[in-house]
C-alpha cells in the first residue's frame, strides 16, 4: 500500500489544545523581572529626586545671612579706634507662597510616582514582546523540526520500496528534494529562536527560562465584552494622570512665579561698636528687592510652561485613547485572522487524508500529493503565527489594562465590568 505520510504527521503539525499549560512567566517572577529592569530603577531614583524636591519647597529657598565686619579708624588730630558692627538676616515669603510651593511638591511626588507606575507598564510590554517572541520562534522550530522528522520517515520508507523495485527512483528524489526544504527551514528557524532566547535573556537576566518554551495556546477573548475595555484602559492609563499632575504642577508653579513679582522682604537685626566703644547701637532693618523685567520675563515664561503642559496633556489622553482603541482592533482582527486560518487547516488536513488515501490507491499522483504536503506545512505556520499574534494584541490589552502583572491606578479600583 503506497501511504506517503502518515497521519501522525498532522497530529506533530496541530496546535495544542486549548487546556495546554499557561505559556507565560509565573506573576511573581514576572513582577521581580519588570522591577529589576534598568528603566524601573531609573523611574525609582527620579521619584526620590522628587520627594527631596517636595522637600526644598516646603522649606523655602530663604536662609538666616550672618555678616561681621571689623574697621580700624584713624582720626586726624585724635587717635585710632577699632570699631565693628554684625547682623543676622532672613528673607520671608510673602502670604500665599508657601502653600503654592507646598502644592508643587506634591504634585511633584504624585507625577513621579505615575512616571514609576508607567515605566512599569511600558517595561511589561518589553517583557510580553521579547517572551512572545521567543515562545513564537521556538514554537515554529518544533514545528519545522516536527516537519523535519516526518520527511525523514517518509524518505526511508520510499528508500525501501526503490529498493524492492516498488517504486521509481524519481519519486525519492522528489522525496529527497522535499526533505531538503524542510531541514533549510528547520536551520533557519531554529537560529531565530536561538537569537529570540539570547534576547529575552539579555533584556531580563533574572528570567529564569526552561529549557523547553512554552507552547503559545489557543486563544480566548475576555469575559469582558471588547467594547468595555476602551475606558479601562484610559482610566487605569499613569502616563494619563503622569501628564494631568504634570499639567496642575505647572498652573501651580505658573501661580507663584506670578507672585514672585513681588521680591520677598528680608528683615534684619544689626548690632554696632564706633570710637572705641564709645557709641554702641542695635537696630533693625528691612530691604526688598525691586523687581522689574527679569522677574516679569520669568512669571511670563511660566505661565507659557503651564500652557504647553494643558497642550501636553491633551496630546497624551489622545494618544492613550487610541492606543485603546487600536488594542481593541487589534484583538478583534487577530482573533478573527486565528479562526479562519484554523479553519484553513482543519480543511487543509482533511483534503490532504482524502488525497492520501487517492494516492494509496493509485488516482493520485505522487507531484500533487507532495505539493499539497508541502501546502499543509505552509498552512501549519500560517495558523500558529495568527494563534501567537492574537495572543500578543491579548496580552498587550491586559498589560495596557493593567490586568498583567500590574496594579490598576489608586483612583481607580478595579471594577469588575
Amino acid at each position: 500500500m503506497r501511504v506517503l505520510l502518515p497521519c501522525l504527521v498532522f497530529l506533530s503539525l496541530m496546535p495544542p489544545p486549548a487546556s495546554a499549560q499557561e505559556f507565560l512567566p509565573a506573576p511573581e517572577l514576572a513582577a521581580r523581572s519588570i522591577n529589576d529592569h534598568p528603566l524601573v530603577a531609573r523611574a525609582e531614583a527620579a521619584l526620590r529626586a522628587a520627594t527631596a524636591d517636595a522637600r526644598r519647597l516646603a522649606a523655602g529657598d530663604h536662609e538666616f545671612v550672618a555678616a561681621a565686619g571689623y574697621t580700624r579708624r584713624d582720626i586726624e588730630g585724635d587717635r585710632r579706634y577699632d570699631e565693628w558692627e554684625g547682623s543676622i538676616s532672613r528673607a520671608f515669603r510673602l502670604p500665599g507662597k508657601a502653600g503654592l510651593d507646598r502644592r508643587a511638591g506634591v504634585l511633584g511626588i504624585t507625577a513621579q510616582e505615575n512616571a514609576l507606575d508607567d515605566a512599569r507598564h511600558q517595561t511589561a510590554l518589553k517583557l510580553a514582546d521579547v517572551w512572545m517572541a521567543w515562545v513564537g520562534a521556538e514554537a515554529h522550530a518544533h514545528l519545522d523540526a516536527e516537519d523535519v522528522r516526518a520527511w525523514e520517515q517518509e524518505q526511508a520508507a520510499m528508500a525501501r520500496r526503490v529498493a524492492l523495485r516498488d517504486a521509481a527512483p524519481l519519486d525519492l528524489d522528489r522525496i529527497g528534494a522535499g526533505l531538503a526544504l524542510a531541514r533549510t527551514a528547520a536551520v533557519r528557524s531554529a537560529g531565530q529562536a536561538h537569537v529570540a532566547r539570547m534576547a529575552l535573556t539579555r533584556e531580563f537576566p533574572g528570567l529564569s527560562l526552561p529549557k523547553d518554551a512554552p507552547r503559545p495556546k489557543d486563544p480566548a477573548l475576555p469575559e469582558r465584552g471588547l467594547s468595555a475595555w476602551f475606558d479601562v484602559i484610559v482610566a487605569r492609563s499613569h502616563e494619563l494622570h503622569f501628564a494631568e499632575a504634570e499639567a496642575e504642577r505647572q498652573a501651580v508653579l505658573a501661580r507663584r512665579q506670578a507672585l514672585d513679582r513681588w521680591a520677598d522682604p528680608s528683615v534684619g537685626v544689626r548690632v554696632f561698636s564706633e570710637r572705641g566703644g564709645a557709641e554702641n547701637g542695635v537696630g533693625l532693618f528691612l530691604s526688598v528687592p525691586l523687581g522689574g523685567p527679569h522677574r516679569r520675563a520669568l512669571a511670563d515664561r511660566a505661565l507659557a510652561e503651564a500652557s504647553a503642559a494643558v497642550v501636553d496633556l491633551e496630546m497624551t489622553r489622545r494618544e492613550i485613547e487610541g492606543v485603546a482603541e487600536r488594542d481593541i482592533a487589534e484583538v478583534e482582527s487577530s482573533f478573527s485572522a486565528w479562526q479562519h486560518a484554523r479553519q484553513a487547516l482543519d480543511a487543509g488536513e482533511r483534503a490532504f487524508v482524502r488525497t492520501r488515501r487517492g494516492y494509496a490507491l493509485g488516482d493520485i499522483d505522487l507531484a500533487d500529493l507532495l505539493t499539497l504536503r508541502r501546502q499543509q506545512q505552509e498552512l501549519a505556520r500560517a495558523e500558529l503565527q495568527a494563534r501567537i499574534d492574537a495572543n500578543v494584541a491579548l496580552l498587550k490589552l491586559r498589560i495596557d489594562a493593567h490586568e498583567l502583572w500590574l496594579q490598576p491606578h489608586k483612583d481607580h479600583p478595579d471594577e469588575q465590568m
